[in-house]
């Protein structure tokens, strides 16, 4: 599963690790060692039943939380003023 889909519910629904623990049916300490056992890719390695118990309690298909986050690096921009002002500081002095 991609934590990163996880830390997106969390923070959209105001879950704490033990609301997560409570829908996936498992202890608080297995979601602290989701956290902790990451993957290079974002993914975490949790059991079948697991994944879905948290779907479920999400109100999500185990295929959404399965599919890998979209790279957005190439979408992001930099602003003219970001350069000239690198710090809100030097944005205010400018002004």
């Amino acid at each position: 599963m991609y934590l990163q889909h996880v830390k997106n519910f969390m923070s959209i629904r105001r879950l704490r690790k033990a609301d997560l623990a409570h829908l996936a049916g498992v202890s608080r300490a297995a979601v602290t060692k989701w956290f902790k056992e990451v993957h290079l890719d974002g993914s975490v390695n949790v059991e079948s039943r697991t994944l879905s118990r948290l779907a479920s309690g999400l109100g999500v298909s185990a295929e959404r939380l399965l599919q890998p986050i979209a790279d957005l690096a190439p979408f992001q921009t930099e602003f003219i003023w970001d350069s000239l002002y690198p710090s809100m500081e030097d944005f205010v002095r400018a002004l």
